[in-house]
C-alpha cells in the first residue's frame, strides 16, 4: 500500500485569515503548502484556490498569481542581480504594463522597508533583507494570498521580530497569510492553528484552545510559546495564577491584573 505525505485533509482557509501550520519534521507542513500555489498537485482529492482545481493546467497561472510563497532559503527564490530588478521580474513576465510596474516595485519594497535598497545587488543583502525581498517579489505580483515556509528558521531575533511585524501589516491590509513554523511564539499570533502529525490534521482551533492542549502538543514533541511556559512556572508558586497569556504584552497585562487582585483581595 502506498504511503502518503498527506492524508484526510479536509481543509478551508477563509479570505483574509492567518493561519500557522505547526509540527514535527516530516509531518507534512511543507507539503500541504506546496499544493496551496500548485508547486504540487495531488494523486487523491483536490485543491481548490478561489474557483480553479490546481489540476486545470490552464489556470496554474491564475492561481500562483493568486497565492504567493516565500520559502525557508530566501536565496534560492532571488533571481536579479539588483533588488528592484528582482521585485519587477514576476510581474514584467505577466506583461504588466510600464507604468504600473513601477508603481507595483514602489509598493512592495515600501511595504517591507526596503525603498532605500532598490539599487542595491541582491547579494550585498543581509539574511534578513534577503527574506524582505522574497517577500517583496512576491507582493509585486499582487497576490490574495500569502504563504510563508519556514520563512524566518534563517533569521535572527531582530530580522525575526521585523519581518513578523511586517507580514501582520500586510495581513491587516487584507492579505491572507498561511505560515509553517516550528516557532510557537509566532503561531501564537495566528488566529487559527492547525496541528499536523503524519500527514494529518492533529487539531485546529484559536491560539488559546490549542495551546491549552498541552499533553498533545508534548506527544508530538511540539512546545507551548514562551509565555505560556513562563505561566506555567509561576503557576507551581501561584496555583491560581492564569496561564492563557500568548504574547508579552498579554502576560505583562495577566501579571499586572493578578497582583492588583491580590492587593484587593489582602485589603
Amino acid at each position: 500500500m502506498p504511503a502518503y505525505a498527506l492524508q484526510g485533509i479536509d481543509l478551508v482557509i477563509n479570505k483574509g485569515e492567518y493561519v500557522a501550520v505547526v509540527g514535527a519534521n516530516g509531518s507534512g507542513k511543507t507539503t500541504l503548502l506546496r499544493h496551496l500555489n500548485a508547486l504540487l498537485i495531488p494523486t487523491m482529492g483536490d485543491v481548490l484556490i478561489s474557483e480553479w482545481n490546481t489540476r486545470d493546467s490552464l489556470h496554474i497561472r491564475d492561481i500562483r498569481s493568486t497565492v504567493g510563497m516565500v520559502f525557508q532559503a530566501p536565496d534560492t527564490q532571488i533571481i536579479a542581480t539588483v533588488v528592484e530588478e528582482d521585485v519587477a521580474f514576476g510581474p514584467e513576465n505577466l506583461g504588466v504594463p510600464e507604468n504600473e510596474l513601477q508603481d507595483r516595485i514602489d509598493w512592495a519594497l515600501e511595504a517591507v522597508g526596503l525603498e532605500d535598497l532598490r539599487k542595491r545587488p541582491s547579494n550585498l543583502l543581509s539574511a534578513g533583507q534577503k527574506q524582505l525581498l522574497a517577500i517583496a517579489s512576491t507582493l509585486s505580483m499582487k497576490p490574495r494570498c500569502l504563504v510563508l515556509d519556514e520563512a524566518t528558521s534563517m533569521l535572527d531575533p531582530a530580522s525575526r521580530l521585523r519581518f513578523i511585524n511586517i507580514v501582520g501589516r500586510l495581513h491587516q491590509q487584507g492579505i491572507t497569510i498561511v505560515t509553517a513554523t516550528h516557532n510557537m511564539d509566532e503561531a501564537a499570533i495566528a488566529q487559527r492553528i492547525i496541528v499536523l502529525s503524519e500527514g494529518r490534521i492533529s487539531t485546529q482551533g484559536g491560539a488559546s484552545a490549542v495551546f491549552a492542549q498541552d499533553k498533545l502538543l508534548k506527544d508530538l514533541k511540539l512546545d507551548l510559546p514562551s509565555t505560556v511556559m513562563l505561566a506555567n512556572k509561576i503557576r507551581k508558586y501561584l496555583n491560581d495564577f492564569p496561564c492563557d497569556a500568548l504574547t508579552v504584552p498579554e502576560l505583562v497585562n495577566t501579571v499586572v491584573l493578578y497582583l492588583g487582585q491580590k492587593r484587593g483581595s489582602i485589603k
